[in-house]
Parts: structure tokens; sequence; C-alpha cells
């Protein structure tokens, strides 16, 4: 189980991809380096800010793509898996499964926190689950 005090209260930073700042692929990034010793693909110079939506939506279906991870979306969960969401038809944001129902994610206007997943605002959201390919 990680220590997720060591990631809270971190700022959003456009396009972040340390301590000092994060955007939410940033923070999964990080996290995943951190704790796994897994570096996932930056992709931070593929949108020029994480409010460009279509710049974001192409990156999310690139990251998908790839062969880094799998869908992981009719199995149960594990700590640390991505939670894709999706506004409209674009995949735009991403969070960390950190417990049942919480995920900890970082938006603008918000340092990284942990957040319930479950309620409205977003379970309508959560399009799928990827998990990241260990070894």
């Amino acid at each position: 189980m990680i220590n997720l005090r060591k990631y809270i209260g971190i700022p959003f930073r456009d396009c972040g991809r340390s301590f000092d700042g994060l955007d939410c692929w940033g923070l999964v990034r990080l996290v995943w380096k951190e704790e796994k010793g897994i570096l996932m693909p930056d992709m931070g110079d593929s949108y020029s800010s994480a409010f460009a939506r279509g710049e974001v939506g192409s990156t999310a279906q690139a990251l998908e793509a790839g062969n880094w991870n799998r869908d992981v979306t009719a199995e149960p969960r594990r700590e640390l898996d991505v939670l894709v969401f999706s506004f409209g038809t674009l995949d735009l944001h991403v969070g960390l499964w950190v417990g049942e129902g919480e995920m900890l994610h970082v938006m603008r206007g918000m340092s990284t926190a942990v957040e319930r997943y479950t309620v409205a605002k977003w379970a309508k959201r959560l399009s799928r689950i990827l998990r990241p390919v260990e070894g």
C-alpha cells in the first residue's frame, strides 16, 4: 500500500511532471515511477496545455493504444489502476485507484487529492480502467 501523504497537495501545473507541479497524466507517471519503478510514456509534448481538448483527447487515444497497458475494466481493481474519464466523446482526465471508490487525482484549480469517483460527477464519466504492464 502506498503512502498517499507523499502525493497529497502537489500543485497543478500544466504539462507538469514532477513534485513541483503536475497535470493529471504527470501524476500517474510520477506515482508509477516512484512506487513501481515503471516509466510510462511522457506525452507532455503531445498537447500544448491540459485544456486543449482535441490535443488531450488525441493523446489519450495514443496512450491507450500503446503496448504499455491493458484494459482491466471488467477485472477487480488493483491499487494504482489508471481510471480514464470522458467528457463528451473525448477521454480528458485520468486518476489513480487508491481504494474502493477512491482515486488520487489533480486538476486545474486544485492540488492533488483523494476524491470519491463513485459520485455522480465522476461515475457517469468513467470510461475505462487501464493497468500498466509490469516487467
